[in-house]
């Protein structure tokens, strides 16, 4: 009985060991699990901002993607007291009306429950800088029906076509919205550059798309120094209509490269834009020829008279600007307070140049203008001599066929006798005439 007393004895410690044992692994798994998770809690708050934003960044990226239909890429993206902030954002997609998006300084409010709960119905976003490159869509597609109702502001905003340079809007303070597929578009300040032409401040612009339709609801552009030119325009189907007028503008920058050279003033008028053709009429003030060659050489005749810098008291026209570039004008007028008056119709092309101008001088103090009737002057009306002129050649390479009539005038009625038939007419002017016609001949 005693060794079955000591064997149960013997039993039981046993027992009470390995139950001792088994409780200290499970202590030692329990206090190892729970230093793990203190580790891993450590971790997870030391990489917390990290994780959370490569997630979030993750998750706007494949929202605009869904909803753009186009690759979105994000940079830099952190979450914090219920702001997004995106330090640069990229969208480019070949079918996308915009052709290629780029913002930098991206701010957007969203809370947990919005992320969490999907895409959120409206986002209201800053940025500072955003440059949009468009281009005509390969087939254009409308947003995702979800896509969210958008209202972003724009610190400078860039927006010109994509290719080859020819015009830029810079430096814009901006307004985009888009609500249920209508995008509405408002911008000041800045800047439009015409590469070529000298830069124009931007007062206002205003545009909304709707599906296919573009309208251009005002702008105006320029201020006092360059002029002011506003208007209004309106895209259906890749067809532009439009309006517009201008004020004070410089009008040297609207002539050929060749004529902007010999010509100032100031020019105001409108136009209507009708199936890709312009046509308005301008008026020009304060208007001077310089140095145009044939009014220099006819002055020549005149003694005392300088023809270099011409001053223009009344000078209009109409005109018409094809699809092709070709400019047409017509019912000119043009009026010098020294005796000049020129009527007329033409075009010019940058490849060609062509006018029949009619030419008037006043014989007011310059009776022995006579001499040269019918031999130059082909016939007297209102007290002008008038003669045509005809204009041909290139807008660098005029050709007139005035220089020449003059010549073959002195010619054949030598300037001797021709002269003297003139009443009244003054030693220094015959002397003048026959300077000018030994020049003219190369003596």
């Amino acid at each position: 009985m005693p060794c079955l007393a000591e064997k149960n004895l013997v039993g039981l410690v046993n027992d009470r060991r390995r139950c001792l044992s088994a409780k200290m692994k499970i202590g030692h798994i329990l206090f190892t699990l729970l230093i793990a998770l203190a580790v891993l809690g450590i971790i997870l708050f030391l990489v917390r901002e990290p994780l959370l934003n490569l997630v979030l960044k993750q998750r706007l990226q494949s929202i605009l993607s869904t909803n753009l239909e186009a690759e979105v890429q994000l940079e830099h993206v952190c979450w914090e007291n219920g702001q997004v902030e995106v330090a640069r954002c990229r969208v480019t997609d070949k079918n996308l009306s915009l052709g290629r998006l780029e913002a930098t300084g991206v701010q957007l409010p969203l809370s947990w429950r919005d992320f969490l709960g999907g895409t959120p119905r409206s986002w209201q976003i800053k940025a500072k800088e955003v440059v949009i490159v468009w281009r005509q869509p390969v087939s254009p597609k409308a947003l995702n029906s979800e896509f969210p109702q958008i209202n972003l502001v724009v610190e400078n905003l860039t927006f010109q076509p994509e290719g080859k340079d020819t015009w830029r809007l810079q430096g814009v303070s901006s307004k985009i919205t888009q609500e249920n597929g209508l995008w509405s578009y408002s911008g000041r300040g800045g800047i439009l550059e015409i590469f070529g032409h000298d830069p124009l401040p931007l007062n206002r612009l205003s545009v909304k798309k709707d599906g296919r339709v573009l309208s251009i609801g005002n702008f105006a552009l320029g201020d006092e120094t360059t002029g002011i030119l506003a208007g209004s325009a309106l895209q259906e189907d890749g067809t532009w209509e439009g309006e517009f007028s201008w004020q004070d503008f410089d009008f040297s920058s609207w002539l050929p490269v060749g004529a902007a050279a010999h010509f100032e003033g100031r020019a105001s008028g409108d136009a209507v834009l009708r199936n890709g053709q312009v046509e308005g009429r301008m008026k020009i003030t304060g208007g001077v020829s310089k140095t145009v060659p044939q009014f220099v050489t006819m002055a020549s005749l005149f003694a005392g008279e300088n023809w270099d810098n011409l001053p223009w008291d009344i000078l209009r026209f109409d005109f018409v600007r094809q699809p092709d570039g070709t400019v047409g004008f017509s019912n000119l007028k043009a009026l010098s307070p020294q005796g000049i008056v020129i009527h007329g119709a033409g075009e010019f092309a940058p490849d060609r140049l062509k006018a029949n101008l009619q030419l008037g001088v006043s014989q007011e103090g310059r009776p022995w203008l006579t001499a040269f009737v019918p031999i130059l002057f082909r016939k007297e009306n209102n007290g002008y001599l008038w003669t045509m002129v005809r204009v041909s050649g290139t807008p660098e390479a005029p050709i007139e066929d005035l220089s020449g009539r003059l010549v073959a005038a002195l010619v054949s009625n030598p300037i001797n006798t021709a002269v003297e038939t003139a009443a009244e007419l003054p030693d220094s002017a015959v002397e003048a005439a026959g300077s000018l016609l030994r020049i003219l001949l190369g003596d």
